[in-house]
């Protein structure tokens, strides 16, 4: 009965679609093993539905780190997830996520992986950084009272682990006049208040912060506070060595001694090590770099 039935179906197929016979035969038997296949691996499938949904919201909580490094961290995580009621599994699952391999979490993650690709987090462009200037040492020349350095100094001992208090100092360039603020972190709004806090103190109009590319001073808080404020105040970005080669050599016929130094400091090695080569002598090749 079968073989009839067998039989009837491939004359109705090469009927249909007018292939060979050979042919059908063929496509029917690659189609039985196929589904035979699927079959088998569906039914010795050992990472159900449920370890990939909890290790897809293990990962995200990680903030989709690679394999390796998720394998590590998952039982610091399951562990924390759990306590705060985050995940919710049964022991079997998380037998199965504590022996899991790196390559079967590359698996398992794969579909998750491809749905976040074209959300990956990307750094937001810092555009007002452009309009913020560059100040040289060598444009401190002309600078008029009111234009302070400010930097944080950090209270946590000899580990930076934890949470602790920071110190925002800011020095006056002209007369060295100088603030200390406590601040609890280095949050943009904290800055700003800090900033506030610090015009009311000085006994001189705050005319411009001087600070270096901290992001907890070039951030666009701060900087629209600054331009947003009746009294308007200038902030900077400090680079001490922002020169070019040709500015520094100008700064050097212009008899600048910190210009003089820093080129010094900068080839000397350089001078030294070509002169050892000519000279074959310590003493010599010193004297011909002084």
């Amino acid at each position: 009965m079968k073989k009839i039935l067998s039989d009837t179906v491939k004359n109705e197929f090469v009927e249909i679609t007018g292939y060979h016979r050979k042919h059908v035969i063929r496509l029917l038997k690659e189609q039985n093993y196929t589904d035979k296949m699927i079959q088998l691996n569906r039914g010795n499938r050992i990472y159900t539905e449920a370890v990939e949904k909890a290790l897809i919201l293990i990962w995200e909580a990680t903030d989709r780190i690679c394999s390796k490094r998720l394998k590590a961290a998952l039982p610091i995580y399951i562990e924390s997830l759990e306590f705060h009621n985050h995940l919710k599994i049964d022991l079997d699952v998380k037998k199965l996520l504590l022996k899991i391999s790196a390559s079967t979490i590359d698996r398992l993650l794969s579909n998750a992986r491809k749905l976040t690709k074209s959300k990956k987090r990307k750094s937001s462009p810092k555009r007002f950084t452009k309009k913020i200037k560059v100040k040289t040492f060598t444009e401190w020349k002309d600078t008029q009272i009111g234009h302070m350095e400010i930097d944080f100094v950090v209270h946590c001992g000899n580990s930076m682990s934890g949470k602790y208090v920071h110190t925002l100092v800011s020095t006056d360039v002209c007369t060295g006049w100088t603030e200390f603020i406590s601040v609890l972190a280095k949050s943009q709004s904290l800055i700003v208040e800090s900033i506030n806090s610090l015009r009311k103190q000085l006994p001189f109009t705050l005319k411009g912060i001087n600070s270096d590319n901290d992001s907890s001073f070039i951030n666009e808080s701060l900087f629209n506070y600054l331009h947003q404020n009746p009294k308007y105040c200038i902030i900077f970005r400090i680079r001490f060595l922002y020169m070019t080669e040709v500015e520094l050599l100008k700064s050097i016929k212009s008899n600048d001694k910190k210009s003089f130094t820093i080129f010094y400091n900068t080839y000397k090695k350089k001078v030294y090590n070509i002169a050892f080569k000519m000279t074959g002598k310590s003493h010599d090749s010193e004297d011909i770099t002084q």
